[in-house]
């Protein structure tokens, strides 16, 4: 999510908190989702990495509640099928 550049760049001093409030929420749901978006967990899942970094102990609150959809999204299986994979091969 650009929101966590955003508050990277900004600091914690200077990125508005009703924001950070906001897309932290929408972090989460993203981390819920439980369809085939795998890039929408990756990006949640990054931005809270970024934000982790500006927040530093202030995270303390919020890590309780995303380590767990963090974790589940870590250990997913995702079946792709890669191009020409199988080709050639009897």
């Amino acid at each position: 999510m650009c929101a966590g550049n955003l508050a990277e760049s900004c600091g914690d001093d200077e990125f508005p908190q009703q924001y950070l409030d906001e897309f932290t929420r929408f972090g989460f749901e993203c981390l819920k989702q439980t369809d085939t978006k795998f890039e929408l967990k990756e990006t949640a899942i990054n931005y809270f990495s970024m934000i982790a970094k500006v927040m530093k102990s202030k995270m303390a609150n919020i890590i309780p509640i995303i380590i767990e959809p963090i974790l589940e999204a870590c250990e997913t299986k995702l079946a792709v099928e890669m191009e020409g994979e199988g080709e050639g091969k009897d």
